[in-house]
């Protein structure tokens, strides 16, 4: 598990076009259209696109296993979260720090950014979610409404509520202002390892080691359905942005994605050889992406669950990975102790 040296990004490419360049570009198309057609072509098809999964850089700022990881609103940061206890926010396209945050007295499981991108929610083993300023890492306010660690945490669409869980079996919902608790959920009968919001801000679907997936109303705490697809415990959940299905990953070293208001299974995805520790749905809804012990991370196609690609860059457990929001890449996080950011598409 030892760190591997940050991959160097090529400096970036000259602006505007001088004079001399204009006249030889000139010249060599003249040229070209001498020799043939083909030629001609091959001259305007330009650079050739980065190809899927190529690594664009390794980010080497932590000193333990990398458990979470999130692109900002605007793609334009990454935050992540680690065993060392600290999150770091980096540039998205260089991999240069940008501020550490040290609130934290134990290891940090989760991330998670406002959706107007100015604060960051992150959760830990210490039993505390913290909020504080992602721009200037100003502690906001504790909760410290879990009796045990924290193993979740996601904020609703509106960027008011904040749902937290882990290791007390609750689902907690709280005010992302002031702290003060909302409602305490406890239909699941073991640790909640992950939660996410309805693209509406209405329900909450939450996946638990007693191999359950339940949605509920955010607002009442009513159970809405139980999914009980996984024969094993569910470790992982998203809701698609589209709002119609759910994906979920199991230690049974699935992912399953099913209907958001029935349950019904739409596809099973079967590739991974160990658990399925993370999901996340691209913008668009059409691809799927799970990390995993096996310490690949994948993409599948979201309307058949069939392999699209496999990224194999780490050398431990993928425990977390997130979409950039314009959908042109991936962040994956991982035990040996890097985030490395490579290409979606």
């Amino acid at each position: 598990m030892a760190n591997r040296p940050r991959i160097p990004r090529p400096p970036p490419p000259e602006q505007g076009i001088s004079r001399r360049s204009l006249l030889v570009g000139l010249a060599a198309v003249a040229g070209l259209a001498a020799v043939g057609g083909g030629a001609w072509l091959l001259f305007f098809q330009g650079p050739k696109a980065t190809p899927l999964g190529t690594t664009l850089f390794t980010y080497h700022g932590h000193t333990d296993f990398v458990l979470a990881v999130g692109w900002s609103p605007d793609s334009k940061r990454i935050a992540s979260g680690s065993l060392d206890k600290t999150v770091q926010v980096w540039d998205a396209t260089t991999g240069n720090n940008a501020l550490n945050y040290t609130g934290h007295t134990s290891g940090v499981e989760v991330v998670a950014w406002s959706p107007d991108g100015k604060r960051i929610a992150s959760g830990s083993l210490d039993k505390t979610v913290q909020v504080w300023d992602a721009a200037t890492r100003h502690h906001l306010l504790t909760y410290s409404g879990h009796p045990g660690s924290v193993y979740a945490a996601a904020w609703s669409p509106d960027g008011k509520r904040i749902a937290s869980a882990g290791k007390d079996k609750t689902v907690q919902v709280w005010e992302a202002a002031t702290g003060h608790h909302l409602l305490t959920y406890k239909g699941h009968s073991d640790t909640v390892g992950a939660v996410a919001w309805s693209p509406d801000g209405k329900h909450i679907v939450s996946a638990s080691a007693d191999k359950m997936v339940q949605v509920w109303d955010a607002a009442t705490g009513h159970r809405a359905l139980t999914y009980k697809g996984h024969s094993d415990k569910a470790l992982a959940v998203a809701w698609a942005p589209d709002s119609k299905r759910i994906a979920s990953g199991s230690n049974d070293k699935t992912v399953q994605m099913w209907d958001a208001v029935t349950g019904h299974l739409t596809a099973t995805c079967q590739g991974h050889t160990k658990p399925v520790e993370t999901v996340a749905w691209s913008p668009d809804s059409n691809r799927l992406i799970s990390g995993s012990d096996d310490q690949t991370a994948r993409i599948w196609d979201a309307s058949t669950g069939s392999s699209i690609y496999t990224y194999s860059g780490h050398s431990d457990t993928v425990w977390a990975v997130a979409w950039s929001h314009d959908g042109q890449q991936i962040a994956s996080a991982s035990g040996d102790h890097t985030v490395q950011v490579w290409q979606a598409v």
